[in-house]
């Protein structure tokens, strides 16, 4: 059993892999190189969410360490936290998103990808501040193509 009870690290050959990831919505493409787990179809980091963590520890992190599918760059008066936007909807390029939570962190994010030395002091300040949460989790509600350069547009929640 899997994370969430999600079972497609099970599946053995890539066209039972993809049949699986698209009655989810999720289109698989196969890579080779690093690969990540995630609980969710997407992830993303918001750059000012990673501001106060910059600015608690005196020194850059750098978003890669977060591995995101998306790194935004956020507009001025954005303000919201990741528990405000649960639930809302987000559209990038042609696909629509759906925040499902926080994204809970784990002692991945105090290495980074490109084998730098382990920052322990990430994960504390994101424990201790943060309630151990950085980032979102999103569910694909419609499918599209998204690009680097994509503005990412929030919709108020639906009530």
């Amino acid at each position: 059993r899997g994370k969430e009870h999600e079972r497609l690290h099970l599946i053995s050959g890539e066209e039972a892999g993809r049949a699986a990831a698209a009655s989810r919505n999720v289109d698989v493409e196969v890579r080779k190189g690093e690969r990540f787990f995630d609980d969710a179809p997407v992830s993303i980091i918001v750059d000012r969410w990673l501001d106060e963590l910059n600015e608690h520890l005196g020194y850059t992190v750098e978003w890669e360490r977060f591995r995101p599918n998306f790194f935004v760059r956020a507009a001025r008066d954005f303000t919201q936290s990741e528990w405000q936007l649960q639930g809302a909807d987000l559209l990038i390029g042609g696909a629509r998103l759906r925040v499902r939570c926080p994204i809970e962190r784990c002692v991945a994010i105090t290495y980074h990808p490109r084998g730098e030395p382990s920052d322990p002091e990430i994960l504390r300040f994101i424990a201790q501040r943060r309630d151990a949460c950085m980032g979102i989790y999103c569910d694909v509600v419609e499918p599209g193509l998204a690009s680097i350069g994509d503005s990412l547009v929030l919709e108020p929640h639906q009530t």
